[in-house]
């Protein structure tokens, strides 16, 4: 497999300094804060933004936090430092605790605000926020969260076991509606005549019926898809709401009665 790490990014998004979206951003500890000082874009030239007009109450603006997870060792910060910084760090570093950033994202004609959390693995998904505190040694918002990113290593067959344990905890305790994507990553790592790799991928699309995406996070493959298949995927739940609340709303509407 060839990879190429500096290739351009061509996709119809858009990473905004939160404080132009987002007038008065209160600063958060960690890694948010580094986050909200960044100066650096990742800019497809197709797109131009419009912010005037925008604030932070602003419906227009959707908010959602993304949680990451996944066992030890397979590329969950990586896979997050590619993305917002174009950076991969050679040395493993554990997270010992859960890293937040926030970004603001134009793609598709929408505005989102975004809190990713890297987080490390947890042995099972708390039941509720009491024992996220208790049982977590700390606070990850796990049940704050609306979308899950579920990361293996596709050189490391016991971390998807990992996914399907983690996937159907928090299906359980959140509901089927919630939003999932797999990904897996260290595809540089795996040999590609490996038959775990395309069991898991037909497992995933056909049974699972969520997205899936190979990634390298080293070489910066696919790190831009994991991301837009993310926000694809919270926008067609918004449209397929939206669809669903108009046809609710056109099935009572009475009609008027004229008076002649």
């Amino acid at each position: 497999m060839q990879m190429d790490r500096n290739s351009k990014r061509h996709v119809a998004y858009e990473l905004i300094k939160p404080e132009l979206v987002l007038p008065g951003l209160p600063g958060d500890s960690g890694s948010a804060e580094s986050s909200a000082q960044a100066a650096e874009y990742c800019v497809a030239p197709e797109v131009s933004v419009d912010m005037t007009g925008y604030d932070e109450r602003s419906e227009d603006i959707l908010r959602y936090n993304i949680a990451f997870l996944g066992s030890g060792k397979v590329g969950k910060t990586s896979i997050l430092q590619q993305f917002l910084y174009q950076n991969f760090d050679e040395e493993y570093t554990p997270t010992p605790h859960c890293e937040k950033y926030r970004k603001a994202v134009y793609m598709n004609g929408r505005i989102f605000d975004i809190t990713f959390r890297d987080c490390p693995g947890v042995a099972h998904f708390p039941d509720n926020t009491i024992s996220e505190w208790t049982e977590c040694n700390g606070f990850y918002g796990l049940h704050l969260s609306q979308v899950f990113v579920l990361i293996y290593d596709t050189s490391n067959e016991s971390t998807f076991s990992y996914v399907q344990s983690m996937r159907e905890q928090i299906l359980k305790k959140k509901g089927n509606e919630t939003l999932i994507v797999v990904v897996g990553n260290k595809q540089d790592l795996t040999d590609p005549r490996n038959i775990y790799l395309k069991s898991h991928m037909q497992h995933i699309i056909k049974k699972w019926k969520c997205p899936f995406v190979f990634c390298s996070a080293k070489y910066n493959w696919h790190i831009v898809k994991v991301f837009n298949e993310t926000l694809k995927t919270i926008g067609t739940q918004i449209d397929s709401k939206k669809e669903t609340s108009q046809r609710n709303n056109s099935r009572w509407k009475m009609p008027r009665c004229k008076i002649s």
